[in-house]
C-alpha cells in the first residue's frame, strides 16, 4: 500500500496464495487443498477512490532506467541494436513500473515471471552474439508481454481469474506461448481478467480483485482481457496476449485507446487456453500500435495437431510470411468501407460518440476511402428473413430459421452444454484437483458476480449432456436448427458467415465498420448501466471472421478524456486488409495519447534488481 491511497485487499488466504506464488514458491497439494477449503468469497470487491493525481507521485525522482512510456517493437530493437539497450534494462524499466504504479492504479498483474532475471541474462548473451555477427533481431526479442491468466505458461497456475484453480500449474506452455518465445519474446507476467472469461465489460476475479481503467480509475477496465488491456495502455508491458470469445481482445482495447485484433477462427491455437465457449474462442493480441500488433499476430500463425480447426484452415488460408508487409499508410486511398448501421442504434448513443464517428468518416473520405452508408448483411440460406429483420439485433442474437408460417428466430450464440464441457475437457489434462464443474460450484470457489451464470452453466450441462446432445431429438423434431458446432457444422452459424461474405462482395467492400461502443465505461461496481456495443460483438465471432479495433479521437466532454474506437471487420482470413486500413487509419490520424496517470517512471538511486510484483 501507497501512504493515501486506499485499496480493499483479496482475502487473507488468497492474499497469502498471490503472495506465495509472485515469490515462486511452490504449494503442496495439501496447503492448496487448505487454502480452497477454507476460502469464503466476499460478498463483492469494493473500491476507495484513487485519484489520478495519487498515482502520478508515484516513481519520480532519478534518472530513467529506459524511457519505455509509449516504445514499440521497432524502437526498442533500434536502441539494442545501437549498443543502448540490453534486455535486462528493458524488463527492469517494465518491473519498476509495475511496482510503482500497479497496485495503486490498474491492478492489473496477478504475478510476475519468476524466471525473469535468468530470461533476460540469457538474452543480454544472445544479443552480445547477434550483434557480433551483425544479424537482425528475432522477430520479438526481448519483447516483455503481458498474458492473459487463461492462457497456460508452464510453471505458472492459470487461474481463469478463479480461486478454485490456484493450482492449475501446467508443466508445458501453451502452444500461443511456445510461438511468441520461439520469435524472442519474455513473458513478463499473468494479468487477472474476468473470472472464467464471463464479461465483455469488466474484470473481476475472486483471486485478485478489479482491473481498473488507467484512463479513469473508478471506470471498468472492458473484459474479459482487462488485465492486458490496462497493463499495455499503461505502458506496464510492451504489448500483451488476451482472448476473444465474444469481444474480450476488442473491448479492452476500446476501453484504453489500443489497437486490438481478434483473428479468423482457424488461424491460431486455441490449446492450452481456459475455454469459455471453444467453437468462438480464439487468442488475440492487445498493442499501442498496428506495426506492434501485426508482428505479434504473424508469430501466432500456425497449425496445432491439438487443435483440428487450425489444422483444417491455415493450409488453405493463404497465410502470408510475416503481416508487417501490409502496413501501407495509404491503404485508405480507394478503400470501400460499408457502414453497418443495422448493428448499432445510433439514437441510443450519446452525441459525442456520433459526433465522432462522423468526424472519423469525413477523415476516411478525405483520405480517398468511399463510404457506403446504412450496410445491412442480407440474405439466408434457411429462412425467408434475414438478418436485416431482426429489428433487436442488439439485444438478441438470433437467426432465422424456415419459411412461412414454420419460420421463426433462434438463438444462434446458444449452446447450452458448452462451457461445462469444454472447461471439463480442459482441466482433465491440466493438474488442478478440481475435475468438473460441479465440485467447483459445489465449493464455491468463484467470485459472487460469477454464481448466477455458472450455476446456470451447471444445470445446461447437466440437461445436455454434451454438445452433441444439443439441439435435442425432441428439438430438431420442432424445427429448431440453431445450436452447437464450429462455424462449418452450425447450419446456422454457417448461413451467417456466407451471408457476410455475399454482402460484402455485393457491394464490393474491402472493410465493414462500426462504432466500439455507444456509451462510455460504466463505473466500478455499476453491472446494470448501459454500455452500447453493437452487434458486432457476437456476429465476428459467430461467422468466425477477424476484427480490429482502432482509436478514434477521445470524447473529451466527459470530466476525464476518454477513449473512443471504431471496429473494423473483414471476410475470413482477411487479417492484411484490417492491417493496412487500420493502419493507414491510425497514422493518418493518431488518436491515441498515453493516459496521464502514469507518466515516464525515473530511476531508483542505488540501482534496480528485477523483483515480485507489489500489491
Amino acid at each position: 500500500m501507497f501512504p493515501g491511497l486506499g485499496r480493499q485487499q483479496p482475502p487473507l488466504l488468497v492474499w497469502a496464495a498471490v503472495v506465495a506464488t509472485f515469490g515462486g514458491i511452490s504449494f503442496t497439494g495439501a496447503q492448496v487443498t487448505g487454502i480452497l477449503a477454507n476460502f469464503t468469497p466476499p460478498d463483492e470487491y469494493t473500491t476507495f477512490p484513487i485519484t489520478v493525481s495519487a498515482v502520478q507521485g508515484q516513481c519520480v525522482g532519478g534518472t530513467p532506467v529506459f524511457p519505455v512510456v509509449e516504445t514499440t517493437i521497432a524502437s526498442a530493437h533500434a536502441a539494442m541494436l545501437e549498443g543502448n539497450l540490453t534486455c535486462t534494462q528493458l524488463v527492469s524499466a517494465y518491473v519498476q513500473r509495475i511496482n510503482q504504479f500497479d497496485a495503486p492504479g490498474p491492478n492489473a498483474y496477478r504475478v510476475l515471471s519468476p524466471s525473469l532475471v535468468a530470461d533476460a541474462a540469457t538474452k543480454d548473451a544472445q544479443l552480445l552474439a547477434l550483434r557480433a555477427s551483425g544479424a537482425s533481431l528475432p522477430a520479438l526479442f526481448c519483447v516483455p508481454m503481458s498474458i492473459k491468466d487463461n492462457i497456460d505458461v508452464a510453471g505458472i497456475a492459470t487461474t481463469a481469474g478463479a480461486v478454485a484453480l490456484l493450482d492449475n500449474i501446467p508443466s508445458a506452455d501453451a502452444p500461443v506461448i511456445t510461438a511468441i518465445k520461439n520469435a524472442g519474446a519474455i513473458v513478463l507476467g499473468k494479468v487477472s481478467m474476468s473470472e472464467w472469461a464471463y464479461s465483455s465489460y469488466t474484470s473481476v476475479g475472486s483471486v485478485f480483485g478489479t482491473v481498473r481503467n488507467v484512463y479513469a480509475l473508478d471506470r471498468q477496465s472492458g473484459g474479459s482481457s482487462g488485465g492486458t488491456g490496462s497493463s499495455v495502455s499503461a505502458n506496464l508491458a510492451l504489448i500483451g496476449l488476451g482472448s476473444d470469445t465474444g469481444g474480450s481482445v476488442r473491448d479492452p482495447s476500446a476501453y484504453q485507446a489500443l489497437v486490438g485484433l481478434r483473428p479468423s477462427l482457424g488461424l491460431v491455437s486455441r490449446t492450452g487456453i481456459v475455454p469459455l465457449d471453444e467453437s468462438r474462442d480464439t487468442a488475440g493480441v492487445l498493442g499501442r500500435t498496428m506495426e506492434d500488433v501485426a508482428t505479434v499476430f504473424g508469430t501466432l500463425v500456425g497449425a496445432d495437431p491439438a487443435d483440428p480447426l487450425t489444422e483444417r484452415y491455415v493450409p488453405v488460408a493463404n497465410v502470408p510470411s510475416n503481416y508487417t508487409q501490409f502496413l501501407n499508410a495509404s491503404a485508405l486511398q480507394g478503400a470501400r468501407i460499408g457502414i453497418l448501421s443495422h448493428l448499432y442504434n445510433a439514437s441510443a448513443a450519446t452525441q459525442n460518440i456520433n459526433d465522432i464517428f462522423a468526424q472519423t468518416q469525413a477523415i476516411m473520405t478525405q483520405a480517398g476511402a468511399t463510404i457506403i452508408q446504412d450496410v445491412r448483411i442480407t440474405g439466408n440460406s434457411l429462412g425467408d428473413k434475414d438478418l436485416s429483420a431482426n429489428m433487436t439485433l442488439n439485444d438478441t442474437e438470433a437467426w432465422y430459421t424456415g419459411y412461412g408460417p414454420a419460420g421463426k428466430w433462434e438463438s444462434i450464440t446458444s449452446c447450452a452444454p458448452q462451457f461445462r464441457h469444454d472447461l471439463e475437457a480442459y482441466l482433465a489434462v491440466h493438474t488442478s484437483h478440481y475435475k468438473s464443474l460441479q465440485d467447483i460450484a459445489d465449493d464455491g470457489l468463484y467470485h459472487p458476480t460469477s454464481d448466477s451464470r455458472l450455476r446456470m452453466n451447471l444445470v445446461q450441462g447437466n440437461n445436455y449432456g454434451s454438445t452433441t446432445d444439443y439441439p435435442t431429438p425432441a428439438q430438431q423434431a420442432m424445427g429448431l436448427e440453431c445450436g452447437c458446432g464450429d462455424f462449418y457444422t452450425n447450419r446456422c452459424r454457417a448461413a451467417l458467415r456466407q451471408a457476410l461474405i455475399d454482402t460484402m462482395d455485393g457491394l464490393n467492400l474491402d472493410v465493414m465498420v462500426y462504432p466500439s461502443f455507444l456509451d462510455p465505461p460504466r463505473f466500478v461496481g455499476d453491472d446494470l448501466g448501459p454500455v452500447g456495443e453493437p452487434a458486432g460483438w457476437w456476429i465476428v465471432p459467430m461467422a468466425g471472421v477477424p476484427a480490429t479495433v482502432v482509436p478514434m479521437a477521445f470524447d473529451d466532454s466527459m470530466p476525464v478524456g476518454l477513449p473512443t474506437s471504431i471496429q473494423m471487420l473483414a471476410r475470413p482470413f482477411a487479417e492484411p486488409t484490417l492491417i493496412s486500413i487500420g493502419y493507414a487509419f491510425e497514422q493518418l490520424t493518431k488518436f491515441r495519447r498515453y493516459p496521464a496517470g502514469f507518466p515516464e517512471c525515473r530511476g531508483i538511486p542505488g540501482g534496480f534488481t528485477i523483483g515480485a510484483a507489489s500489491g
